[in-house]
Formats: C-alpha cells, structure tokens, sequence
C-alpha cells in the first residue's frame, strides 16, 4: 500500500495540444489534465555540451497514483515551476497502486 505521506509534492500533468496565435497558425501547446500528489525524486545530473553550450540534464522520478492515462508525450509541472518531459512509463499492474514517471528535465 503506498503511504500517503510520501506523496508530498503538488504536480500538475500536461498533455500536447495546439493554440492559434493572433494570426490564426496554430502553435504547440501544453493544456493541464490534472494536479495529483506525487513523490518527486531528483536521482542524476550530468553535464553536457552541444552547439558549444553548456547544458544540464537532471533525470526525476516521480510517482502518483495509479492513472493509466498517462504517457510518455505529456510533461510534469512541478509546483516550483519546472517542467519536466516525461521518457518513461511504468504502472504497477499487480496492485494498481502506483505510476511511475521518470523524467528528463534540461536547464
């Protein structure tokens, strides 16, 4: 059973949708699904350097409740605002408890 007190971080999930500027071309955006609590772990940085830039990449953890909707196209809000795109999926299918996201977040 998952302890509700590890579930301390207020999230909010984002699904892909489109906009239309003021000149009527649609644009991507990001619509907000649902705000669940949720485990937020941030597990490894590295470094990196392209295009002669210098960039971070933390990769997170982040589990909720089971929510069998969730994919690997949304993105993670946390309430700090950083957003973070999701990389991977796991649901526990035994106990239907948990959802897993890992998460890349760049800075």
């Amino acid at each position: 059973m998952l302890a509700a007190g590890r579930l301390r971080h207020l999230i909010t999930l984002l699904t892909p949708t489109t906009d239309r500027n003021n000149v009527g071309e649609e644009i991507p955006a990001w619509a907000p699904v649902a705000e669940v609590w949720a485990e937020a772990i941030a597990l490894s940085g590295r470094e990196l350097v392209w295009a002669q830039q210098q960039h971070e990449q933390v990769t997170w953890k982040v589990t909720i409740r089971y929510l069998p909707e969730v994919d690997a196209t949304w993105r993670v809000q946390l309430a700090s605002g950083q957003v973070l795109e999701i990389a991977g999926v796991t649901h526990d299918m035994g106990t239907l408890e948990t959802t897993t996201l890992f998460c890349l977040e760049s800075r």
